[in-house]
């Protein structure tokens, strides 16, 4: 009885052992782990303060923009003179090396704007401006050598882009870039982004040597084609391809004469951009079909000859009688501005 007794205290003196043991284990895990959140917060501030101190470097040259002074620069526009006979036929355009044409948002079919966003930014209704799923798409796609392409850049970090920033490579622009298209969201409608980008967005050479600059002057320019609702789904698809590489996909050279190697990667881009209004359910496939076979080759403008070769006099005094007005009007804001009451 007396050794039972004993052994009953040895394997409870054991067990009380082994509790105290788990106790102080389980005291030191807590312990443990309670210094491992704090010294991962105090890190994620760390990093945090280092990322926000890096991108406020990267930013710091940039100037701060009201919103009226970032609305009159994303609206401002340059507009392309023409000169024209009698019967209101055109002579031709004004000494210039860009053809800009300003379009408006209802003259731009559903189908020109579908084509746009599935190859250039299909998030862009539901993003504010930075697509964070369509960077990292963009990331394995290159990665993966995909053929079917989207660029990891928004629509509005691309007008942001063309608008306030140069367009070298480094760092800092493409934060700036991102800050930007942020505001730009924040000041402006969807549908306001969505126009400036296509009147503004660089198309590579037309027919006539020129630079075109916005869809309208491209539908022309390439096509010869003034109403945009006259583009069908092959030239749509040919047209929304250009803007990633315009001098890389430009049918024309600088003298308006075609540059079939340029052309033939203009097609390639083309059915990239068919496949993705495809996939997006922008068009059907006897839509997808139809506009793979369509001759557009055979669509292109004719080379059109620059006025100042054609109308060489002609050109040159309406450019001298065009400056003279303008100086003229110059002058008399000049002098309204100096004497206000003067016109009253």
């Amino acid at each position: 009885m007396e050794m039972e007794k004993h052994g009953n205290q040895g394997n409870q003196a054991g067990k009380g052992n082994s509790t105290s043991i788990l106790r102080k284990i389980g005291k030191y895990t807590l312990i443990t782990l309670k210094w491992m959140f704090i010294t991962g917060v105090i890190a994620g501030f760390l990093g945090a303060g280092a990322a926000f101190g890096y991108i406020t470097a990267l930013v710091k040259d940039d100037p701060v923009r009201t919103k009226d002074a970032m609305m009159a620069q994303v609206q401002e526009n340059a507009l392309t003179g023409f000169v024209y006979f009698g019967d209101d036929t055109v002579v031709g355009q004004l000494r210039s090396e860009e053809d800009r044409r300003l379009a408006e948002l209802k003259d731009i079919p559903k189908i020109v704007q579908d084509a746009v966003l599935a190859v250039e930014d299909n998030n862009f209704y539901e993003h504010h401006g930075v697509d964070v799923k369509g960077t990292l798409r963009a990331i394995v796609q290159k990665l993966l050598r995909e053929d079917i392409q989207t660029g990891g850049s928004t629509i509005t970090q691309q007008l942001a882009r063309r608008v306030f920033l140069t367009l070298d490579k480094a760092d800092s622009r493409k934060a700036k870039e991102i800050f930007l298209a942020l505001r730009m969201e924040r000041l402006m409608s969807k549908d306001e982004i969505l126009l400036a980008y296509l009147n503004k967005i660089p198309y590579g050479n037309g027919s006539s040597g020129y630079n075109l600059y916005g869809i309208k002057a491209a539908a022309k320019g390439i096509f010869n084609i003034d109403d945009l609702n006259q583009l069908n789904i092959a030239q749509v698809a040919y047209l929304a391809g250009l803007p990633q590489r315009p001098s890389n996909y430009s049918a024309y050279n600088s003298k308006g004469e075609l540059d079939t190697a340029a052309f033939k990667r203009a097609v390639q881009r083309q059915q990239l951009v068919l496949r993705r209004m495809l996939e997006e359910g922008k068009i059907t496939d006897p839509q997808y079909q139809e506009a793979l076979a369509f001759d557009l080759k055979g669509s292109l403008a004719e080379r059109q000859k620059k006025a100042y070769s054609t109308y060489p006099y002609l050109m040159i005094e309406v450019e001298k009688e065009a400056d003279q007005s303008a100086a003229q009007g110059r002058a008399t804001e000049a002098r309204s501005a100096e004497e206000p009451g003067r016109l009253q």
